[in-house]
């Protein structure tokens, strides 16, 4: 008997010593959201349900504690509202595991989805992250799971504000995967480039059981560190054997991406290419005679379509972005897209949609830089990017588009002081516009400098951008600045005192070769006239580039290299 009494007491005691390591692993830690402040605990799940102590949000061990009875007893209320945690617990205690709720056996693989920038939005300009719970009947039959606030509609400097300061909700939802690839596709016009996550059957399982876990808690959602991205990393924390994210000043989706690449957790890299981007291609391929043709379709509606393949592909593939984007030509678009499909299938033409690009290998996100300069007149550059998307990283791009943020440059002079610079935003966003899709070109700078005494230039401009032989894009801007700061010759102005300065530019972006772009524009900027001629070549990771700005008779040359990372 006494022997019996010292085996309970003793089970006990390795009972205890379970809570007291489980209670501050990181397994656990990861499954309740705790973050570390100083030396206490606190989890970023808001709601109370999420707990079952009162003290839960803060205190990981006594709601670890709880959480270890109850499963003990094997608890039917705690085991249905917690799957994971109860398993996790089960497990590691070595009590009977003893699931009282099930989850769907078809899904078989998890991917990772990442829809690059969409300018039009503050909220998505540097991307977003998804998961898809891919099913055996295919990605079209699945569901995504993704973190989402709840903006309530703001935009621009409201969503800015409230997104810097905490003030939306967010949560986790599970939506059908053919409503969000609408959006983003249809609606939004992004790329979006998928990976297979390397996962075990087991992981896959256990994601399943967290979102039960999840579905009725939201947190507050930051912009900078607690968004989309921050919590798809921390979702795959709780079930990978090694923490994605962790805590940091701002994170973004391509840091999620890259931190699994780094951990070999990503294979099968695959690209969807928005539509927009598709039509532009088709459209400008057709002879003026053709693109009255395609222009026709959206506005009238046509019994009989002319055999012309072409004409009707390039209808149908931008037609549901148009729908999305204009209701009102809705009836007849989808009128003429009948007739269209009848006319093609009758043609012995199928698979009008293009199929998503596979690339080789896994690529790494650029989505920083660092570069270095040099100016004829013996003046040296050197700048950081630690926020920087372009379309350097497809470089065969025909838009010229990229965000920059939080930019820092250094010049050096030879016998002046320094000038450092801080570009809050740097944001550019020229596409084509045609008949059909009425995209207009549009830019932002936000600059501070200093060299003895504070200078800035506030920037905003607004055009088109046109077609150059399917190659380039020909663009005109006019804007205002809010200036005493000289961007382009990077010097204060001669009075320094704060203005409000028009500013045009016209512009072309060239691509001349596979790795090759030339860039040639006039600005009329701070009541003065400049001409810059630029040529970029890519080599790997590198951009090279040699510069010629004319100003007023005088002409800069300048040699850059930057490295994309």
């Amino acid at each position: 008997m006494t022997k019996f009494c010292i085996l309970i007491l003793l089970l006990i005691n390795i009972s205890f010593l379970f809570s007291e390591d489980f209670c501050y692993s990181r397994k656990w830690l990861n499954l309740l959201y705790y973050e570390k402040t100083g030396s206490d605990y606190t989890s970023l799940v808001e709601n109370n349900v999420f707990f079952i102590t009162p003290q839960g949000k803060t205190d990981p061990k006594k709601e670890y504690e709880a959480s270890l009875k109850l499963v003990q007893n094997q608890d039917l209320q705690f085991k249905s509202n917690f799957p994971l945690r109860y398993k996790y617990i089960a497990l590691q205690n070595n009590i009977k595991y003893d699931p009282t709720i099930s989850i769907s056996n078809n899904v078989s693989s998890v991917i990772i989805a990442f829809p690059s920038s969409y300018m039009s939005n503050p909220a998505s300009m540097f991307g977003h992250l998804y998961l898809v719970l891919k099913t055996d009947k295919g990605t079209l039959d699945s569901d995504i799971l993704h973190y989402v606030a709840d903006t309530d509609g703001d935009r621009t400097i409201n969503y800015i504000f409230k997104g810097l300061s905490g003030q939306y909700k967010g949560s986790f939802i599970k939506e059908p995967y053919y409503k969000e690839i609408k959006k983003y596709n249809y609606v939004e016009a992004r790329d979006i480039t998928y990976y297979d996550l390397i996962l075990s059957e087991e992981q896959i399982k256990n994601l399943q059981l967290h979102y039960l876990e999840l579905k009725n808690c939201f947190f507050y959602y930051y912009f900078l560190d607690q968004n989309c991205a921050s919590f798809i990393g921390k979702l795959l924390n709780v079930i990978l054997d090694n923490d994605i994210v962790t805590k940091r000043a701002y994170v973004m989706p391509s840091q999620i991406i890259n931190d699994l690449y780094k951990s070999s957790l990503l294979e099968n890299e695959a690209i969807r290419i928005a539509n927009t981007r598709i039509f532009n291609r088709l459209f400008n391929s057709l002879s003026n005679k053709q693109k009255i043709k395609v222009i026709q379709l959206f506005f009238e509606k046509i019994n009989e379509h002319s055999p012309d393949i072409e004409v009707l592909k390039t209808f149908i593939i931008i037609s549901e972005y148009v729908i999305n984007n204009h209701s009102n030509l809705s009836d007849t678009i989808r009128f003429n897209r009948i007739t269209a499909y009848k006319k093609l299938n009758d043609l012995q033409v199928f698979n009008i949609r293009p199929t998503d690009q596979k690339s080789e290998n896994v690529n790494k996100i650029q989505s920083q830089s660092i570069g270095f300069s040099h100016l004829f007149e013996n003046n040296y550059e050197f700048k950081f990017n630690p926020i920087y998307f372009s379309e350097f990283v497809q470089f065969d791009k025909i838009e010229h588009t990229s965000v920059r943020c939080l930019g820092t440059k250094v010049y050096v002079y030879k016998n002046i002081k320094p000038l450092y610079v801080l570009d809050l935003m740097d944001l550019t966003s020229i596409t084509q516009f045609n008949s059909v899709l009425n995209s207009f070109s549009w830019g932002i700078k936000s600059t501070i400098a200093y060299q003895q005494s504070f200078i800035t230039n506030q920037e905003f401009t607004f055009g088109y951008g046109l077609n150059s032989i399917n190659s380039g894009i020909f663009y005109g801007l006019i804007g205002i600045n809010l200036t005493n700061y000289d961007d382009i010759n990077e010097s204060p102005l001669a009075n320094n005192n704060l203005q409000f300065s028009p500013t045009g530019k016209v512009g072309l972006n060239q691509n001349l070769a596979k790795n090759l772009k030339g860039r040639l524009s006039y600005q009329n900027k701070f009541q003065k006239d400049y001409i810059t001629a630029e040529l970029i070549y890519k080599q790997n990771d590198f951009l090279n580039k040699l510069t010629i700005l004319n100003n007023n008779n005088t002409t800069t040359v300048k040699l850059s290299v930057e490295y994309l990372f």
